[in-house]
């Protein structure tokens, strides 16, 4: 992939640099020049159209790649959590991080990732144009570029803050939307359809306006990064002027000097761009981060002889079900857990299937404690 995005940035250099002879040629009427160093430039673009093609095909392969890789991440986290915090949500928010989450990580980090890599060898290699130029050509584009990169720090915070807002508001839509599917017995026998109605329109309405504010933060980020942009082309191409009026560089540098600018610039500008909305995803990637692993949860199971109760007790609300329970269950034997409703034989089936930690005592599986 770098190679295809350094192929793409030598051909668009190479048509910025290209302008100079064309033009030169044209300042002194040299036909033959300038018909040859058309040639040039007919090829250059065919090979930087070749290039886009496969950029865009091998990073939609890549993206797609990683976006499976991290879901297999999530996943892999989700199970080693304990069943009481995996309760604690919603099957539609898990199905909403997979789903609503996973289409904004790519969206606002994996194709602006690629894009910020593909502008900064872009950049490299305009910047290099230039220096072949005159030193104080790129001298005043580094200078502007640091000016430039400056700009999404300004914004960072309010990204961050209003991307976790749209997943969270995404996460809530699909709960409701589950929720209000789920009721749709009830909602058909009463012929309540029209509430049904009402509370997808509000929470869709919801949704659409943390998606807006979103959308309102990227456009301010856009403007003020597009100003800086105009300025620092202008700061350039005007030093250049200077430089041809003085017969440092030729009149043709200039038509150079401003496609490189444009190309070097436009770059920084979306790299300002690009790295707020790639730091504005931070919020997703904490919130899969924060899934604290069970550390009794083992991933792999080995034979056992029994299971065994060693003086387990358990209250619910202060109210004792069971105290110092002995037992050992032996595998390949049959067993029936019997008493009255309410005595604990569904918590105690939970205590062995280890989806309730709130006992004292031990379990064992075999030798091992959990």
């Amino acid at each position: 992939m770098l190679v295809i995005l350094l192929g793409n940035a030598l051909a668009l250099t190479a048509t910025s640099l290209m302008q100079i002879f064309i033009l030169d040629a044209l300042i002194s009427l040299n036909l033959i020049n300038f018909l040859q160093t058309m040639g040039y430039l007919l090829m250059a673009y065919l090979i930087m159209l070749g290039m886009t093609y496969l950029k865009i095909r091998y990073q939609s392969k890549l993206i797609q790649q990683q976006t499976t890789f991290l879901r297999v991440k999530v996943l892999k986290k989700i199970s080693q959590i304990s069943y009481e915090d995996f309760k604690s949500k919603e099957s539609q928010s898990y199905v909403s991080w997979f789903t609503n989450d996973m289409d904004l990580i790519e969206k606002q980090s994996l194709v602006p990732l690629y894009a910020l890599i593909g502008g900064i060898i872009n950049a490299i290699t305009s910047g290099i144009a230039l220096l072949t130029m005159h030193w104080s050509l790129i001298a005043l584009t580094a200078s502007l570029v640091l000016v430039l990169l400056f700009i999404p720090k300004l914004f960072s915070g309010r990204m961050e803050r209003t991307t976790r807002q749209v997943a969270q508001a995404n996460e809530e839509f699909i709960q409701k939307i589950g929720n209000y599917l789920m009721a749709y017995d009830t909602i058909f026998s009463y012929r309540k359809f029209s509430y049904i109605i009402k509370k997808t329109e509000q929470a869709s309405d919801h949704l659409a306006q943390e998606k807006n504010n979103y959308q309102k933060e990227i456009g301010w980020v856009t403007v003020i990064s597009g100003l800086g942009n105009i300025l620092s082309q202008f700061s350039l191409y005007a030093l250049t002027g200077y430089l041809a009026v003085q017969q440092i560089v030729t009149i043709g540098s200039l038509s150079a000097t401003a496609s490189l600018a444009g190309d070097i610039f436009n770059t920084v500008s979306n790299i300002s761009q690009y790295l707020a909305i790639i730091k504005s995803s931070k919020p997703i990637f904490d919130k899969f981060e924060a899934l604290e692993p069970a550390h009794y949860i083992s991933q792999n199971l080995t034979p056992i002889d029994e299971l065994s109760l060693e003086n387990i007790s358990f209250a619910y609300q202060e109210n004792p079900l069971f105290t110092g329970l002995l037992y050992r269950f032996k595998i390949g034997g049959k067993y029936a857990i019997t008493g009255n409703s309410g005595s604990g034989k569904s918590t105690l089936l939970n205590l062995l299937a280890g989806k309730n930690r709130h006992y004292q005592g031990t379990i064992r599986y075999g030798k091992n404690s959990i």
